[in-house]
């Protein structure tokens, strides 16, 4: 059986030592970095609300930052999952100069890798109560779903940025509405707890049960992590044919 390696469980090792073929992704994956790292950056110095007031003429943001706009450099950030793309998120985050810790469900010790603190899964309730960004990066299955829950979310401290690349499901809906409400944190969110799943079918979505559109402090991405541009279907295509090529022997 061939599947893409984004239906990986967790870290993907899980998968080692199967009859699974698994199709990797690398360059569309090393191509939806800069959107991934952008919903941080944009989210944390509250872009959004700045380009917004650009547009109507008022310079105000110049002299008072929107809230909660946040320095990034010389905090904590986690990174929830340490799979090939948690380990790329974090180590631009490390770039950024972060002090940045990932939770590795395949782990029970706490150690290093070339930058990144690596911890095991029972450690994610600390890690969140300290850091300024927490950046999900798991795929959905019964192990992670529901993960981010009102307890989690209700950690984070003030200010400090979530972002997710992940699926919806992980984090409880009503909960961070309710968070991002009351002004002290910041979001960024690729994924959606309803989504479009066609060209032909993409307007008059509602994404969620609650108008995060209302709010100031989320960046809203329609679930793109570059993967739409023309130029990374032609990665996948070329990627496609060398996978069939070889397995024809």
């Amino acid at each position: 059986m061939i599947r893409c390696s984004d239906d990986l469980p967790l870290d993907g090792e899980a998968a080692r030592g199967t009859d699974t073929a698994t199709l990797e992704r690398p360059a569309a994956r090393r191509q939806s970095l800069p959107s991934q790292i952008g919903l941080v950056i944009a989210a944390a110095r509250a872009l959004v609300p700045s380009d917004l007031a650009m547009r109507r003429g008022d310079w105000t943001p110049r002299y008072v930052s929107p809230a909660p706009a946040m320095v990034l450099g010389g905090h904590p950030a986690t990174v929830v999952g340490y799979g090939e793309i948690g380990r790329r998120i974090a180590r631009s985050l490390v770039a950024l100069g972060m002090e940045v810790h990932a939770i590795r469900a395949t782990t029970t010790t706490t150690y290093d890798d070339d930058g990144v603190r690596i911890h095991p899964l029972d450690q994610l309730g600390d890690l969140v109560g300290r850091s300024r960004v927490v950046v999900l990066a798991v795929p959905a299955n019964p192990a992670t779903t529901g993960i981010f829950d009102a307890d989690l979310i209700a950690r984070l401290p003030e200010p400090s940025v979530l972002v997710d690349i992940a699926r919806a499901v992980l984090v409880d809906e009503a909960a961070l509405f309710e968070r991002l409400r009351q002004g002290e944190i910041a979001a960024g969110l690729d994924v959606w707890w309803t989504e479009a799943r066609s060209a032909d079918a993409a307007t008059g979505i509602v994404a969620s049960r609650f108008p995060y559109h209302e709010l100031p402090n989320v960046v809203l991405s329609p679930h793109r992590g570059g993967f739409n541009l023309r130029e990374l279907g032609d990665l996948r295509l070329t990627q496609v044919e060398n996978l069939l090529t070889e397995l024809a022997g």
